[in-house]
């Protein structure tokens, strides 16, 4: 499968590197030349330079082809226009997005994203997992 993820972040590269490992094609695109050259030197060419918000760079970042894309830029805007584009400019089957503020999470699901990722429940899980030993008392 070819996956493109929209946005250089910590979450993103991780994303990348479980797909990669699971044997998959990836393509990163973000605008910001230093991330793109930090992933690259560690990841090799799997990155794409360009604006997550034009369909020139996302068109040669591969979004034609794409199986699936995530975005995972840090707004829950720019998150759900991309994921507009990926599924009606370029047709792509699934588009997965990060989601931010849980009031947005009924537009997502009505304009068709299918994944969301709801990032302060995931660190709210997270942190609640990780006190939750402090927590209980000894009897």
């Amino acid at each position: 499968m070819y996956y493109v993820i929209i946005g250089a972040t910590t979450i993103s590269v991780e994303i990348m590197d479980w797909l990669m490992k699971s044997g998959g094609e990836v393509t990163l695109i973000d605008q910001d030349m230093k991330k793109i050259q930090l992933i690259q030197s560690s990841h090799g060419d799997v990155c794409s330079l360009g604006d997550p918000l034009d369909i020139d760079d996302l068109t040669n970042a591969g979004l034609g082809r794409a199986d699936m894309v995530i975005s995972s830029l840090e707004h829950d805007y720019e998150n759900l226009i991309l994921s507009q584009v990926a599924k009606i400019h370029f047709s792509v089957d699934k588009v997965v997005s990060l989601l931010y503020s849980s009031e947005n999470k009924d537009l997502f699901s009505m304009l068709g994203v299918d994944v969301l990722i709801e990032v302060p429940d995931i660190l709210i899980s997270n942190i609640q997992e990780k006190l939750g030993q402090f927590l209980i008392e000894e009897i």
